[in-house]
């Protein structure tokens, strides 16, 4: 009698193991897929922007690029048309080119600056992938915990029949 109401106690108190690591299951799952789904989120929001950011930037800079090659091709044909004026020519030549390259090292800038940007929120899934692999570590954990606690349970409910 008394090892049929320690059985009982066992039980219970399996039983209540099995309540809480159910109820720290469901929290575990439910902040998963918070985290993951904000995650995602964040990630799409910040790779649009770049996206959008650069194309903007790349049409900036080819429109500039279109006009500034073609003042250029003028300027060569007024120096091979007008070649006593060629020094005045020469000195508008030489800004277009200066400034077709400034516009290159420019956007080179904002390529390596969107490179890094892409580099960092790469590495920023990596990390929530690590997160994410961790959690669902854990998760696995608790469910061998919770089947473990469910075997004792029909082990001890077995026990207590036979009795």
């Amino acid at each position: 009698r008394k090892e049929l109401q320690e059985s009982e106690l066992e039980a219970d108190k399996l039983k209540s193991i099995n309540a809480i690591l159910k109820e720290k299951l469901q929290r575990l799952q439910n902040e998963h897929k918070i985290v993951i789904q904000t995650k995602w989120k964040e990630l799409g929001k910040i790779v649009e922007d770049l996206k959008q950011h650069h194309e903007g930037e790349m049409k900036s800079h080819d429109a500039e690029r279109r006009k500034l090659n073609t003042e250029n091709a003028n300027i060569r044909y007024e120096l091979e048309s007008l070649g006593n004026e060629k020094t005045g020519i020469q000195d508008k030549y030489n800004q277009t080119w200066r400034t077709l390259k400034e516009q290159k090292e420019h956007s080179q800038t904002h390529f390596k600056e969107f490179l890094i940007r892409i580099t960092d929120a790469e590495e920023r899934w990596e990390q929530e992938k690590a997160t994410r692999l961790n959690t669902e570590h854990q998760l696995k954990t608790v469910n061998n915990e919770l089947t473990i606690c469910k075997e004792l349970q029909l082990v001890l409910q077995n026990r207590c029949h036979e009795r």
